[in-house]
Formats: C-alpha cells, structure tokens, sequence
C-alpha cells in the first residue's frame, strides 16, 4: 500500500552480540645473595591480568520520516490471512572474560655474621564488561493483521526480547618466600591477592 515501507506474512528482527576475552599473566621473581660477612637479598614478584570488554548490541526498527503519519510503516500478515502476522525484535549479548594472574617470589641471603632476606609477590586480576543490549522500536508505526473467529482483525502480537548473558572468571594466586642464615639472620616475605569484577556500569 502506499506509503508503507514494508508488507511481509510475519517480521522478525534480531541482533546478536558473541564476546570473549582471556587474560593470563604469569610473573616470578629470585634474588640470592652470599657474603664473607654479611648478606642481603630483596625479590619482588608482580603480575597483572585485566579484561575490558565494551560494547552494544541493538535489535531496532525506527524511521522518524514517518513518525506522523497514519499510515503505519510495516504490516505483518493480511486482513484475509488464515492466520496472524507478527513482528518480532530480540537483541542477545553472551559475554565471557577470564583474568588469571600467577605471581612467585622467592629470596635467600647467607652470611657468616648477618644476612636479610626480604620476598614479595603480588597479583592482580580483573574483568570489566560493560556491554549495551537493546531492543527498540521508535518513531514508527507497526500494524498486525490476520483472522480470527472468521473475522479480519488486528490479530497478530509485536514483541521485544533483550537478553544479556555475563560470565566473568578472575583468579590469582601470589606466594612469597625467604630464607637467610647467619650469626644474626632475619627473614621476611609478604603475598598480596587482589581480584575484582565489574558487571555494567554508567553506561
């Protein structure tokens, strides 16, 4: 008809959005450290894994030319038709990110009268997904038609589905170790674990 974009038996529109991202860091230390008299060691082991996913994904049907008017923009089906049109949207984001950081740190020190040995080892693993899932119909005019009970109708149904699926993993596993031998010997070792996931945002 005139001034109708699109006539179709049913309509279906869909978007879909399929991400992954994996980050694994792996960082290890070792320092050693002899002397006649004294002796002092210092090692430090740092990893970082991080994961930034951004994005969008729109199921959409808009025309703002006929936004005014009366005449409807898409028409599923027909006043005749034995059965009913129907216009679909749906907008589907799977997402999945995977953070893994290993940090190993390992100091000796030996001397005859002192030695200092000092380990540490930190990680850090991390995910941000911030990811848009839409489904919209603006500014147009939509029109189902089919048969019902033997009568032509509007019969037909309009629908919009936005479905958004996350799965986020981060693991870290820090181990620090020291050891020093002497007259006078002191030893020290520290392990920091940091994790975090973030799941939307502002946005």
């Amino acid at each position: 008809p005139s001034g109708v974009l699109l006539q179709v038996g049913s309509l279906a529109v869909s978007a879909t959005n399929t991400s992954t991202a994996s980050a694994v860091a792996v960082g290890a230390a070792i320092a050693a450290a002899v002397g006649g008299n004294a002796a002092a060691a210092l090692s430090i082991g740092v990893a970082l894994a991080r994961n930034e996913i951004y994005g969008s994904v729109s199921a959409l049907i808009t025309d703002a030319s006929l936004a005014a008017l009366a005449t409807p923009m898409v028409i599923a089906g027909a006043s005749l038709a034995p059965t009913a049109g129907n216009i679909s949207l749906s907008a589907t984001s799977a997402v999945k990110a995977t953070a893994q950081a290993v940090a190993a740190s390992l100091a000796a020190g030996f001397g005859v009268y002192g030695a200092v040995a000092m380990s540490g080892a930190g990680a850090n693993a991390a995910n941000l997904v911030q990811v848009q899932t839409r489904a919209v119909v603006t500014k147009a005019r939509l029109t189902t038609l089919g048969v019902v009970a033997g009568a032509a109708a509007t019969a037909g149904d309009v629908t919009l589905a936005a479905t958004s699926t996350v799965e986020s993993i981060a693991s870290v596993d820090a181990a620090a170790a020291a050891v020093s031998g002497g007259l006078i010997a002191g030893a020290g070792s520290i392990g920091v674990s940091l994790v975090s996931s973030q799941i939307g945002g502002d946005s």
